[in-house]
């Protein structure tokens, strides 16, 4: 039998909990769990526009929330040939929400976009020769135009494991070699870095190219990134890696040199992405021990704080405050209370 499947509303002044709406489940009775923790009926993440909360659940089905709970569409996500979980989380661009199924049967592998006030299909680009992945697309903007970059090769090295759609009809721009699973790529300094998450190689590339540019437009690679399921991030001139056994690594944009390679001795996970301020500070935060670490080219720790409540998710912001979850309590971290 699936299990209920939540979406809850906590007060974000005090944690109250004001509503919670059991969401109906999808077709997939999930049977294979090794995926450990951060692979239940929950992984995904969900994302809102202002107006509706978008939620993907693991029995394969989305669903939209009005901000009082009620249910304003759902649809389950057919065939479901996931691998293990569905782990990648919905992103809006303009009236869609956008959700990327990469399946381990690689026919079945698309990205659908949904209009995001009823629901109902608005594309989808069939990615027949993409193998499963877990990681959530971004969207960036490069020379005034939008791309929706999507990445997952089933962990194997692949000729098209990076693809940048364009997210108003979901046509392919460029597609890059490499390997793709559990983390998304990150965008900054004019390159697109990223990695399988799962222990592979990490490839930079410049992401103004069209069709394949594994051979015009990759600028550096490293041969092998340790696993780290947790996403790279750029700030400034820098690329930032964070991956087992608890190591961060720094390197050039546009050149690949190492910076630097420090241990964060005992933090929470190396599952949860960082984010950035825009101080540069960058935040290695969970419910666990957590770092923040001041961007740049020398290794600067600013703070080091534990609620020793470890989990693996990443934290979310919003008004000022950062929220946390572990695996009891929910938590909030600002300045000063409101």
């Amino acid at each position: 039998m699936i299990p209920e499947q939540h979406v809850t509303r906590y007060r974000a002044s005090d944690g109250q909990k004001q509503w919670d709406t059991i969401i109906p489940a999808g077709p997939w009775l999930r049977t294979d769990f090794r995926s450990g923790p951060g692979g239940g009926y929950a992984a995904a993440t969900p994302c809102t526009d202002g107006t509706l909360v978008y939620c993907v659940f693991g029995s394969s089905v989305i669903a939209a929330l009005d901000f009082d709970g009620k249910i304003v569409w759902r649809k389950e996500i057919v065939p479901y040939t996931f691998d293990v979980t569905v782990g990648s989380s919905p992103v809006l661009y303009q009236q869609t929400v956008i959700l990327l199924c990469a399946m381990a049967r690689a026919q079945d592998s698309r990205v659908v976009a949904f209009d995001k006030t009823s629901g109902q299909v608005k594309w989808e680009q069939k990615l027949e020769s993409t193998a499963f992945g877990h990681s959530t697309p971004v969207i960036i903007d490069v020379l005034g135009r939008p791309q929706l970059l999507v990445l997952a090769s089933g962990m194997k090295v692949s000729p098209n494991a990076l693809q940048a759609l364009d997210p108003a009809d979901g046509h392919r721009l460029w597609w890059c070699r490499g390997a793709g699973d559990a983390s998304s790529p990150a965008f900054g300094d004019g390159i697109v870095y990223f990695d399988s998450g799962r222990g592979s190689m990490g490839v930079a590339v410049d992401p103004t190219g069209s069709g394949d540019v594994s051979n015009m437009k990759i600028r550096w690679t490293i041969g092998q990134v340790p696993e780290g399921i947790g996403s790279p991030i750029v700030v400034g001139k820098y690329v930032y890696r964070l991956h087992a056994p608890e190591i961060l690594r720094c390197w050039e944009a546009q050149t690949g040199k190492l910076v630097y390679a420090k241990r964060l001795e005992g933090i929470g996970s190396t599952w949860a992405s960082p984010i950035a301020d825009r101080e540069g500070r960058l935040f290695f935060a969970t419910a666990g021990k957590s770092y923040v670490i001041q961007s740049g080219p020398e290794f600067r720790v600013l703070a080091v704080n534990d609620l020793g409540d470890a989990n693996h998710p990443s934290p979310a912001i919003g008004g000022g405050r950062m929220f946390l979850e572990g695996k009891q309590n929910l938590w909030c971290v600002a300045t000063a209370h409101p």
